[in-house]
């Protein structure tokens, strides 16, 4: 329910002329704390991308203020340390600017004009849901791209949300405000990288990024801010899951079996028939993933083989009630299985 007519014209706004309606562009800007990184202080790198012909842009830095500037020429806050300590996180900082949406006028009946500034109340609904749409097919796999190329680096990189921060453009260059803030933080334990480093994997992620299955990363995304491990571990499964099957449906059957076996001449296409009659008769997810990992994912080991089963047991053991919260080793491990698939060749699902 929203606020009475009384309350918001105590807090200063009044009723618009129709003639004066202000009319914006709108942005939003993506706040993360690069938990498991350490910087050294000044540093600020940036990347640029698209997704489904939807620009973004991201800048990794030590000061909120420095990245902001960076990406839509403003500061983020008059006073950077107080920031810091109301929102409960520590640099450095990752960054993510999505926008401009279409030109859009007021539709709210409250204003407040101010120097330099203009708010209104629930002024813009349909900017904020065309904003949510652009929201809605960057963020999973850029998030998704991020957490799994800074893994190259350091397992333990996390992209923890702290705050999301709308605002428009008028057609005169003065910001408008229509809603807030959501915040959170934790704290970890962080890895020295330099600058030179950090350029090459934000500049890996925006290819990544690209070329993620929005389909996939909307399940990897859910996985990353799910702070319950049996939803964590589920999110986790199905992005494998889905990956699998996808990349099973792709692959050359016959062209992988006749570079993987050496049958005798006389009957080498008879054994290449048989094999791939055999192939089509795999249904169950362990013989595609094991399949695509002999054939598609070279990325994979012995190792990773052993981890899926591990996993898929434990996946099993919830479907059929023996457990109801997976163990927290294999969280981690389907954890580092999913971004190893995502790291490897990319099919659409």
């Amino acid at each position: 329910m929203g606020l009475s007519n009384y309350a918001v014209e105590q807090m200063g706004f009044r009723r618009a002329d129709p003639k004066e309606a202000p009319s914006a562009e709108f942005h939003s800007l993506h706040t993360f704390e690069a938990a498991g990184l350490a910087l050294e202080k000044d540093t600020l790198i940036e990347a640029q991308g698209a997704i489904g012909g939807v620009s973004y842009h991201v800048a990794l830095g030590t000061s909120v203020n420095a990245a902001a500037r960076r990406l839509i020429a403003d500061d983020l806050t008059d006073d950077e340390e107080r920031w810091l300590v109301e929102n409960k996180c520590t640099p450095p900082f990752l960054m993510l600017h999505v926008g401009p949406t279409a030109h859009h006028t007021m539709t709210g009946a409250y204003v407040k004009f101010e120097e330099g500034r203009v708010t209104t109340y629930e002024g813009f609904l349909p900017a904020r849901a065309e904003l949510k749409e652009l929201e809605s097919g960057i963020l999973p796999n850029v998030l998704s791209a991020l957490t799994c190329e800074f893994s190259r680096f350091h397992d333990s990189v996390k992209f923890k949300r702290v705050a999301r921060d709308v605002f428009g453009k008028t057609p005169d260059g003065k910001t408008l405000y229509d809603f807030g803030i959501e915040i959170r933080g934790s704290m970890t334990v962080a890895r020295a990288i330099t600058a030179s480093d950090a350029t090459q994997y934000l500049a890996r992620t925006t290819t990544l990024a690209a070329s993620m299955s929005p389909k996939i990363s909307r399940f990897f995304h859910l996985a990353l801010e799910e702070e319950d491990p049996l939803k964590r571990f589920l999110y986790f499964f199905l992005t494998i899951e889905r990956q699998t099957h996808a990349a099973f449906a792709s692959v050359d059957h016959r062209g992988h079996i006749a570079s993987l076996t050496n049958g005798p001449d006389r009957v080498r296409a008879s054994m290449a028939d048989f094999l791939v009659a055999q192939s089509e008769r795999w249904k169950a997810l362990q013989e595609r993933f094991i399949w695509c990992a002999l054939s598609v994912w070279t990325q994979l080991t012995d190792v990773d083989v052993d981890s899926f089963k591990e996993v898929k047991r434990v996946r099993d053991q919830l479907a059929h009630g023996e457990i109801a919260t997976p163990p927290a080793h294999s969280v981690i491990a389907v954890e580092q299985l999913a971004k190893k698939l995502q790291l490897g060749p990319n099919t659409s699902a």
